[in-house]
């Protein structure tokens, strides 16, 4: 990963142990895209096909992050080579085949589903993910991730959903999401990547807040948020942009049993444009789609 200090000098280091020999590798996107979506905005903007072992993998080292359940048997639905932007999809289960335009028409809706969020309240928007989209997608599908990760930056930041004004429901939401993408992360070999440092560093801001509520709180939830603090400040030491906590070297564990309010600035994190990427994605597969076949007719009974 690279990451700029407070000299404005560049700081690369490998999230990763590379062996010597292997080669070297750099995401120039969001690492929570789905592999379509990352090989149409490479395509459109680095003007290469994406060859790694994520990319050739169709259940991307077993996230699944692109995957949909099947509508016959709720098995996960695979693309059969995902080089491919127009092969056929499978599923893992029955074998049930889909078309991949038909694939993109149901992820495109869903990224409209999920630009409409933006204009809704947390509550609106935790509904929708535990109710119907989960019937639809794993739970790791990259729609999914998106709103857990809008989530996460919201609760604890946003005006009205700050840590003091967060009830403790919520601060138990927020701290299972962000163990979520951490476990995500990890299957996807990310290694000490910034977007692990910043979620971490969420979790021990969570286990603090939890830990303030409770009139005892055990010694092993104090070590719990401890390991969280010590791992984020290592990935984050050298960046300038990280929470002032963590670049100052200022955030020390609060006491055992007195948990003192940290100031911290809003996290800030990329433009989401997982529904502007999908919509274009999916659209150009349609038209070529079309082109050959006229009278062709997306089913959108799937999303029904």
């Amino acid at each position: 990963m690279h990451v700029y200090d407070d000299k404005r000098r560049m700081v690369v280091r490998a999230s990763v142990f590379i062996p010597k020999g292997c080669e070297i590798f750099h995401s120039y996107t969001r690492i929570i895209w789905g592999t379509p979506v990352r090989l149409y905005k490479l395509l459109k903007t680095k003007h290469f096909f994406c060859k790694c072992a994520r990319c050739c993998d169709p259940t991307e080292f077993g996230t699944y992050m692109s995957s949909i359940y099947c509508k016959k048997c709720k098995g996960k639905v695979i693309p059969v080579n995902p080089l491919k932007m127009e092969c056929d999809w499978t599923c893992e289960d029955c074998k049930n085949v889909m078309a991949g335009a038909q694939v993109g028409e149901f992820m495109m809706i869903l990224g409209s589903a999920l630009k409409s969020c933006d204009n809704d309240g947390v509550p609106e928007v935790l509904k929708f993910l535990n109710g119907k989209l989960l019937n639809l997608v794993p739970e790791t599908n990259q729609i999914v991730v998106e709103i857990k990760s809008k989530a996460l930056w919201t609760l604890g930041h946003s005006e009205g959903f700050t840590w003091k004004e967060l009830p403790t429901e919520l601060l138990y939401v927020k701290k299972k999401f962000c163990e979520d993408i951490v476990s995500l992360l990890e299957k996807l070999r990310t290694g000490m990547c910034k977007m692990r440092g910043l979620v971490l560093f969420e979790l021990y801001e969570c286990s603090q807040e939890l830990n303030s509520r409770v009139e005892k709180p055990s010694y092993e939830t104090f070590q719990e948020a401890q390991r969280y603090l010590d791992e984020a400040a290592e990935i984050l030491k050298y960046d300038v942009s990280a929470p002032d906590p963590l670049r100052s070297k200022k955030c020390q564990p609060r006491p055992f049993r007195e948990v003192a309010k940290l100031t911290t600035q809003p996290l800030s994190v990329p433009e989401c444009s997982q529904c502007w990427i999908g919509t274009n994605i999916f659209s150009s597969l349609q038209k070529k789609k079309e082109s050959r076949n006229p009278g062709l007719n997306m089913n959108r009974r799937h999303m029904q």
